[in-house]
């Protein structure tokens, strides 16, 4: 299932361009899945805030976080130097 989404994520990010006639140029996405029980998410709450959502918080039940992140094109950040 994981490879099936990073397929599907990454072809919609591939194909954006042409769908929504935009310049932006992206690379490809950096995608990951962490379970939603982990131990590492409640400690969200000490260091960013009391009110920081849980995955348990927002879709109750929630087994899998999907994260994604996508770069944009080299040329952007090196247009700035």
């Amino acid at each position: 299932m994981n490879e099936e989404l990073i397929e599907m994520i990454t072809e919609y990010v591939n194909d954006y361009q042409a769908i929504k006639d935009t310049e932006s140029q992206w690379r490809d996405p950096i995608i990951g899945f962490a379970d939603a029980q982990d131990d590492l998410f409640p400690k969200l709450k000490e260091i960013i805030s009391p009110t920081h959502l849980l995955p348990a918080d927002i879709i109750p039940g929630a087994r899998t976080v999907i994260a994604f992140f996508i770069p944009c094109s080299l040329r952007i950040p090196r247009s700035i130097v």
